[in-house]
This record gives C-alpha cells, structure tokens and sequence, in this order.
C-alpha cells in the first residue's frame, strides 16, 4: 500500500509507504500512540490499512489509537468496532472525532466500551444523533429527524461501566450529552433498587 511520487531520472516513478506514526515507550510492548488521523483513504483501503497496523502491533498495548479526521461513515465504524472487538486489543483511548457517522456508528462503539479496555473515547465533531447528509442539516437547523439510539446505547454503556467499577470518558460535541449520561445512571439505579427490593 502506497502511494505513487516522482523520482529522479526518465519518467522513473518511486513507490512510498503509507506513512502510518507511532510512538513506543520506554517498555517495548506498548505503543503510546499509533496514529491513523487524516490519511484521506477510500474506506475499504483505509480499513486494511487499519488490519494491517494492528497485525504488526498484535501483541502490543496500545495507549492510543487515533483515527480521527478520516471522513468514516457508519459501516466503515461499524467494521472497526467489529475488527477491534475480534482481535481484543488492549487499548486504553480510541479518537474518532471530526468524522462522518452518526447514531449506528455510535452504537457500535457502545457496543464496543461494553467489552473492552478502553477508557476514553472522543467522538466530537461527528452528528451522532442523525444516518446521512440530510439528517445532519436537519438534526443541526431544524431539531427534526433525529434518532438518540446510539447516544442513549453511550450513556447505557458508560452508566453500566461505573456499576462495574470502571471509568469510561466520552468526549462529544453534544451539548445534551450529560442529560443522556444522568438518565442512563438514574435507570441503571432504579432497576437496582427494584431488585434489592424483590
């Protein structure tokens, strides 16, 4: 995988590698941050590209993986959540923000800190609560046509995450998101309470 660049000599054409960062720490067998941000891939190479780094980093503790910027839309994140849930990573923050996808990329990623490692998640700059370019408009000017599902699925998620003893963060760029999270804790409360008392 790479991409094509002049080289010196007649019409000669040099192929370079995709240039994927990351930084390793002291301790060999972790990854401070393996970064994937604004490659501006088609979704299918981007995903492979993504298979790929996490084959060479397969037994490694990955601090951050960052794949923001990346114009993801919700099957491409869907695959993601799907590929990182079947390979267990263990991987300590996620950055998916200023992409593409909306309430079903946002339900599998609760789907995803259900089982996990992860701790903090950055979702800003995505319209989580809306499927394609026309919800967005409407969910952003008009308040129409939204679908909470994949937020509430967060808020579930993250509530569920406390009662077990774990802290999980997510970063959005909605202004509602503490409303969803309360409702998701007095819920989880309240059924526990019903069954203390049964």
């Amino acid at each position: 995988m790479g991409k094509k660049v002049k080289g010196k000599g007649k019409g000669k054409r040099k192929i370079m590698p995709l240039a994927v960062w990351y930084e390793m720490s002291e301790r060999s067998n972790l990854v401070k941050n393996l970064s994937l941000a604004f490659k501006n891939l088609p979704a299918e190479k981007f995903h492979s590209c993504f298979i790929e780094q996490l084959e060479i980093h397969k037994d490694k503790t990955i601090d951050q993986l960052d794949l923001s910027g990346n114009d993801l839309n919700d099957t491409t994140i869907e695959k993601i959540c799907e590929t990182l849930q079947e390979k267990k990573h263990c991987i300590q923050k996620l950055l998916l923000s200023a992409n593409n996808f909306g309430y079903k990329g946002a339900s599998a990623v609760a789907e995803l800190l259900k089982n996990s490692s992860i701790h903090f998640v950055d979702l800003s700059g995505n319209f989580l609560s809306s499927s394609n370019i026309f919800d967005k408009n409407a969910a952003c000017f008009f308040g129409q046509y939204q679908n909470f599902s994949g937020i509430e699925a967060l808020a579930q998620a993250v509530a569920s995450a406390e009662q077990e003893g774990r802290e999980i963060i997510v970063k959005t760029s909605l202004l509602n998101w503490p409303f969803f999270l309360n409702e998701a804790r007095e819920t989880l409360e309240t059924k526990k309470q019903n069954l203390t008392l049964r």
